[in-house]
Parts: C-alpha cells; structure tokens; sequence
C-alpha cells in the first residue's frame, strides 16, 4: 500500500436518522415455504442482525414484512428492472424501454409508500460480468429491435462500411445485413475490443434513462445504480458513474480476498463512492460437484475467514461506505446463509460477523491501510516474501518409480505450500523435495479420484500436472537464462499406452532449450497410475478423464544438475518454484510454494523462492489431510 497511504478524510454512509456510520447489510432477509408464520420472520431476522453487528438490510428483504419495522433498520430497494423487461441485457435503446423503467419505479415507489428508511435504490441484482457478455446479449435480440441495430451500426462504423473488415473480424458473415439477420455471433476475432467500446455506450444511455426517473421517484434515497461486476473494465464504469450516487459491486473471489488495486482505479476515475453490496462465500458439501468453484467453501470455519477478509478489507478502503454478505439463510441449492436450512445460526460465521462488524467502524476511521493487507487484499497477496527451506540428502539406492513409500518418514516434505483458495484449513497434495548427487528430486502425491488429460502435445495446460521451476545460477534474475528451467509433468499421457508419466520442457526466451519437448526424455518421471489406474473403457490414452481406483495419484521425478547447470555441494541455493494443478470440469484446486507476483510471474525467476542444499534438511510435518473426502468430480 505504499502508493496509497489514505491519508486524509473518509467517506461515510449517512442514515436516514443522520448518523454517520459504515453500512452493514445482509441480503435476502424474507422468509419462503419454510417458514410457517411469515410475520414473524423479518422482526426476529431484524433483532438477529442487530444482535450481530449488522445496522442495514440488504437488497432481496420482503418489503411487506420490513415496513412496519423500518425505523428498526434501513434497507436497500431494489427495481427489479428485469421484471418488467427493462434489464441491461434486454436492449436499453428501444422505445419501450422508458416507459419499462418508469413502470418498476412507480411499482417500487407503491410499495415503499411513505417509507423514510432506505438505504438506497439498486436498479438491477444480476451484474453483467463482462462486455463480451453484453455485447452478445444484444447479438442474440431480434433484428427487428432498435437496440439490435444499434449493435450493427456499431460495427459498421467500427469498420468503416468495409466488408473485408466485417470479416476479418467474424469470417463466417457475408455481409453487413447479416449481422442483423443473426442472433448467435461466433468466431469474432475482435470482440473483446469492440465490445467495450460498445458497452460505454450502453451503460451511458442506460444510466441516462434510470437516472431520471430514480431522481423523480426517489429524490431523497442514494441512487445505487446497477450491482457491477469487478472485470468491468474501467471505462465502462466511467461511462455509468455520473448517472450514480455510489457504484454498487459484487465481488465473489475464490479466496475471500477483495480487489483493492481495481477499487482504487474506480474511484480515482470517477470520484464515486464504493459499495461492496455482495461479497461472501458458499458453503458446499462434501461431494458436490464443485465444492471450489465460484467462491466456495467447504467448511463453515471457511465461511467466517471469508467475512473477516471482505468486511475488513472494504473498511479499510476509504473511499468504500459499507458492505454487504450474500445470504441470511440456506436455501435448498445454495449455503450462502448466516443461518443453516434449518433456521439455525451459522455459529463460525454468526461469530465472526459479530466480532469484525464491532471492528469496521474503527478501522474505517484510519488514516492508514491495514498492516495485514496480504491478508485482505488480492494484489497485496503477491507482496509475500519469497520462501526458502533447506532440503535434506536422499537415502541410498533411491529410485525413481512413482511409490513414494521408499522416502523417509515425516521428513524431506515441502513447507510452507498455499492453496490458492485458501478459506479452508486442508490441504489437496504433500510435496517430499531431496536431493543426491545426480539431481533433485520431488515426490508429489495429489488427492484426487480422476485425473484429466487432453493431448498433451498441445494441451497440457487443461490437464492435472505438476510444474516445477528451476533456477541453478543463483543469479536470481528476471529473465530466463540456461541455467533455469521449467518443466510440466504430467501423471499421466506417457508410455506406449500412455498410462506412465509424461515430462514436458517448456521453452521460454533466453533458457536453453530450442524449443518446447514434449517427452522429454532427460529427466527421470514416473507416476502411480499404471497401477491405479481404471479401465479406459476403449477410449485410449487421450480420453479427457479417467477414474481412479485410488484416492490419490502421484508423480515422481529426478531431474539431473546438469540441465540447470549446478553441481551439488553443501549451502548451494537452487531458485525453485511449484505449482500444483488438480483439473476438475468447473471445479480447478490450484497450490504453489512460491506465490506469483502477477500473470507475468512465471517468467521472473527472481520471485521464486530458494532451496538450500543440506545434510538433512530444515523439519517438515505432513501437510493436513483433505477436509473432507474428494468425490463428484
């Protein structure tokens, strides 16, 4: 945070009773089929929050059952745009489209009747996570549509009328009146630009048409404006935020940690308040078919790490007002909730709601950032030291066969590993490093029930593997030298049949090698799987999946000092990094050991950590075991 030492005033949320405070709501407090006596619902659900430290309701609360209990505490409204087919999505340059948005606000404006305590308007709850999203989402209406051929004459002037360019840019349209006729776009080679600059134009007329009759409706209540996803580049936001009071975000990250670095973008473009409306995690069951998948958890100990990250991380942003968690109770397909299905509280998560909630108001009035920010904060994560731990000899005659059973007991294991979603205490692979004379050596053993390969000759990125980064020089530069090197192993893709292992050398500017090589055959790998594995069911060895018929697979290597050009000798450092992948269909696990600085982290060997060459190396528990087992996949 050296480049942002907050030093001066913060913005505050402001209740309708004056107070100055720091926001902080639950969303979709209303009861559903299981609650017998719905008009006790909200007043129970009102002293349960305030009980816990919140002092707002968030978007989704039953309007009905809060209305009686306003003064109680504020919520926010929402219009519920899509409703009456006036979403985003739905095309905002069509004649119907004001008079849609007039008919949600009279609707909402009803409701609310002569109601003081809100705490805001949101137009709509389904953020649109992209402009390649919204760009399609226009592409799909029909040609007849007003905002359909707004859409086309957008590309039209993008390429001057020209055909060619038309079709440099989607080869399979043969002419301009094609795109109209159109509703599924593939193959659009620069969409990602295009659509961005479309979707500033969008947002601005979108802004420009709710703005108003928000202004009309509700002139005392803050305008929320739509929830925004946070891959919204930039100047799309730019484009909606004089239309705003406040930019109101949802922002879901795999390991509770909020984007400080892009908040901080937001608000120095547009000078607007910051509302973290959404943030939390889902608690998913063992056995679920994606148990990390969308900011997903699998313990309720997870879900109470994730509140500390997102409550404290947005008081410590000055500029942000206040927070919001995603759920007040279970529903039958999702574990959002501060309560079970059941009704009954979430004691891990309900206590450390109570406990950060007490924390926020303070720790928003800090003229300086948190000292934990790499606890907070995604960007702030990769400002982690880099790691170092010395490794022991291996034990005479070892081999290299993919049981790992001959390594020594509780010793030469790998500290200090992360998963990348880290809101669980468990762990999905224990890593054993060593060295003898003739190389390093890894043993790594991955908890799994499958294991996923495409060709590996092109796609080794999309399967289960192990990548190991070595640097011999001790130079510690950023670029990639002969002595560095980087190697995917794969447990699986080998062999005549390929069920053995496979070692990849993936070339980078300035190693030594020419080119990527596959199979390479200069290291020494080997796996479990022609032991473990199941039948292929005649699919051969580039099927995408196989079962397992064990919990774990393993991969094992001896990689020789010469091809990092390092010779063994007591105190040597290596430069040495790890990545563990575990592929799953939605749900990816990703661990490593020297955390990456950024995308281009791979490519800097001065942010790997360092292995020491010792008589016995530095002590080393096993990793934990998995919370629980790993099934569905």
């Amino acid at each position: 945070l050296s480049d942002h030492g907050y030093e001066g005033d913060r913005l505050w949320y402001v209740s309708p009773q004056g107070q100055r405070t720091f926001l902080r709501v639950v969303n979709g407090v209303a009861p559903d089929g299981r609650d017998p006596d719905a008009t006790s619902f909200v007043p129970k659900a009102i002293e349960q929050a305030t009980g816990w430290g919140f002092n707002g309701l968030g978007y989704g609360v039953d309007v009905a059952g809060w209305l009686p209990r306003a003064e109680a505490m504020p919520a926010v409204m929402t219009l519920s745009l899509d409703k009456w087919q006036g979403g985003l999505t739905q095309g905002v340059f069509d004649a119907w489209y004001g008079p849609s948005v007039a008919k949600a606000c009279e609707s909402l404006a009803g409701s609310l009747k002569d109601a003081k305590q809100v705490a805001g308007v949101l137009w709509e709850a389904q953020p649109v996570p992209s402009p390649r999203a919204l760009l399609l989402a226009f592409a799909a209406l029909r040609a007849d549509s007003l905002s359909k051929k707004k859409l086309v004459s957008f590309i039209r002037d993008q390429c001057r009328g020209d055909l060619k360019q038309l079709q440099a840019r989607m080869p399979s349209m043969r002419s301009f009146d094609d795109l109209a006729a159109r509703t599924v776009w593939d193959q659009y080679e620069l969409i990602d630009a295009d659509a961005e600059l479309f979707a500033r134009q969008a947002y601005a007329a979108y802004g420009g048409r709710v703005q108003q009759e928000v202004h009309d409706r509700f002139p005392n209540f803050l305008n929320l404006g739509p929830l925004l996803d946070p891959g919204m580049p930039v100047a799309v936001i730019q484009a909606l935020a004089a239309y705003v009071d406040v930019l109101t975000f949802a922002v879901w990250s795999p390991d509770g940690r909020l984007p400080r670095r892009y908040l901080e973008d937001v608000y120095e473009k547009t000078g607007k308040p910051v509302l973290v409306l959404e943030f939390g995690a889902r608690l998913v069951a063992a056995g679920a078919a994606s148990p990390n998948a969308g900011g997903a958890v699998r313990t309720p100990e997870g879900q109470a790490r994730a509140y500390h990250r997102g409550a404290l991380g947005a008081s410590a942003l000055p500029f942000v007002v206040g927070c919001g968690w995603t759920g007040w109770k279970d529903t039958p397909t999702d574990g959002w909730g501060l309560l079970d299905g059941a009704a009954a509280p979430r004691e891990p998560l309900v206590k450390a709601a109570r406990e950060v909630n007490a924390l926020l108001e303070t720790k928003h009035k800090e003229l300086t950032a948190l000292p934990e920010a790499a606890e907070l904060y995604q960007s702030d994560r990769f400002a982690m030291p880099r790691p170092t731990q010395g490794i022991g000899r291996l034990p005479a005659g070892y081999t290299v066969d993919g049981d790992l059973s001959e390594w020594p007991a509780n010793a030469l294991y790998l500290h200090g590993c992360r998963l990348e979603n880290d809101l669980d205490e468990w762990s999905l692979a224990s890593v054993r490093v060593g060295w003898n004379e003739k190389g390093l050596a890894l043993g790594v053993e991955v908890q799994d029930d499958a294991v996923e390969l495409t060709d590996p000759r092109v796609f080794w990125q999309d399967a289960d593997r192990i990548e190991v980064f070595l640097d011999g020089s001790a130079r510690r530069g950023d670029g990639y030298t002969p002595a560095t090197l980087h190697l995917a192993l794969l447990p699986r893709g080998g062999g005549p049949d390929g069920r053995g292992a496979l070692a990849v050398a993936v070339h980078h500017e300035g190693d030594g090698l020419k080119g990527t090589v596959t199979g390479w055959d200069q290291v020494l790998v080997a796996s479990n799987l022609a032991k473990v594995l199941a039948a292929d069911n005649g699919a051969g060895p580039l099927r995408s999946r196989a079962k397992l018929a064990a919990p774990a697979w393993t991969v094992e290597v001896l990689i020789p000092w010469a091809l990092v050009q390092a010779s063994p000798r007591a105190e040597a450092r290596v430069g040495f990094n790890l990545l563990v992948h575990r592929q799953g269909g939605a749900r990816e696990d990703g661990m490593y050991w020297a955390i990456l600085r950024g995308e281009s982290g791979l490519d800097h060997p001065s942010t790997w950590g360092d292995l020491v060459l010792r008589e016995a190396g530095d002590a080393a528990e096993a990793p934990p075991p998995p919370a629980a087992p790993v099934a569905g996949k």
